[in-house]
C-alpha cells in the first residue's frame, strides 16, 4: 500500500467517524460494518445481522417483539447476562462498560489477562463452560443467558434447541481496519452503549493518526508476515485485513501484499 493510499484510508476512517458521531444522537436507520448490520425498526427495536448473515431482533425490555421472529431470534436489551466465546469480544465489552454482563466463558482462568474476568471466575460470578469443542450445554442452560456471543457456528443447533439466542461475531471475510474498529458499535447495540462505542472509536482513530504521522518517514521497513499455522495448512492474512493495515501503519512491509481477501 502506497503512502498516499494509506493516508486516504486514514482520512476515510476519520471522516466516517465524524459522520457516525453526528448522526448517532439522532438514531441512524441503517448501519453496516462489513458483514454485520443494524437497522432501526418499529417501537425502538433493531434488526441485526450477524457474521453468518442470520437475522435477529433486539427488543427493549418491557416491549413486545415484532411479529415474524422465533424465540431464539429475539434478544432483550440491554443484555444483562451473556456467554462470550472470544476474549477479543470480552475486551470490547470492557471498553464500553458492559463487562458485568459476562457470565460464562470458554477459556480457563489461567488463560485470561482481564482482571475482572479472573476475579469473576474466582468468586463464581463468571462460569467456565469448557472449551468450544466440549461446551457444557447443560450448565449453560442452567446459567440461562440472554445471549451467546460465539464464533463456532456448530453451536447454533444446540442453542436453538435450548431457545437461547446466539450471535456469530466472526466472518469468513477479512475485516479491514475500519470494519474492525466499527464492529464495537455492533456489540454496543446489544447494550444501548453506542455513545461509549463512539468514544472508543474516537480514541483509536486518534492513536492511528498519531502512529501514521510518526511512521510516515520510516525508510528501513521491517518485513512482516501474519498468519496461523495448522497441521495441514497455513492461513495468512490478506493485504486488506486489519493486521496487514496495522503493520503498514507501524512502518512495516507486509510480505503478503499480493494476497487479497474477499470484501
Amino acid at each position: 500500500m502506497k503512502k498516499s493510499s494509506l493516508f486516504s484510508t486514514l482520512t476515510w476512517i476519520l471522516l466516517s467517524l465524524f459522520i457516525v458521531m453526528i448522526f448517532s444522537g439522532c438514531g441512524s436507520e441503517f448501519q453496516h460494518f462489513g458483514e454485520f448490520s443494524i437497522q432501526d425498526i418499529e417501537n425502538g427495536c433493531k434488526k441485526v445481522t450477524d457474521g453468518l448473515g442470520r437475522t435477529l431482533v433486539l427488543v427493549p425490555r418491557g416491549q413486545n417483539a415484532p411479529d415474524g421472529y422465533e424465540k431464539n431470534q429475539v434478544i432483550k436489551i440491554p443484555v444483562k447476562k451473556a456467554v462470550v466465546y472470544l476474549s477479543s469480544d470480552v475486551a470490547l465489552l470492557k471498553a464500553i462498560g458492559a463487562l458485568d454482563s459476562v457470565a460464562g466463558v470458554t477459556k480457563k482462568k489461567e488463560d485470561w489477562t482481564i482482571p475482572e474476568i479472573k476475579h469473576g471466575m474466582e468468586n463464581g460470578k463468571v462460569v467456565y463452560l469448557g472449551e468450544y469443542t466440549s461446551v457444557d450445554f447443560e450448565r449453560l442452560k442452567v446459567l440461562d443467558p440472554d445471549i451467546v456471543f460465539a464464533w463456532d457456528e456448530s453451536a447454533i443447533p444446540m442453542l436453538t434447541e435450548l431457545d437461547i439466542p446466539c450471535v456469530i461475531t466472526t466472518t469468513k471475510i477479512a475485516k479491514d481496519l475500519k470494519t474492525r474498529m466499527y464492529f464495537i458499535r455492533f456489540l454496543a447495540a446489544f447494550y444501548d452503549k453506542e455513545k461509549e462505542a463512539d468514544h472508543f472509536i474516537a480514541r483509536v482513530s486518534k492513536t492511528i493518526d498519531k502512529i501514521a504521522k510518526k511512521t510516515a518517514g520510516v525508510k528501513i521497513k521491517p518485513k512482516v508476515i501474519w498468519g496461523d499455522i495448522y497441521e495441514k495448512r497455513v492461513l495468512v492474512e490478506p493485504i486488506n485485513s486489519s493486521p496487514a493495515e496495522i503493520i503498514l501503519l507501524a512502518g512495516g512491509e507486509y510480505l503478503f501484499d499480493d494476497v487479497k481477501g474477499a470484501a
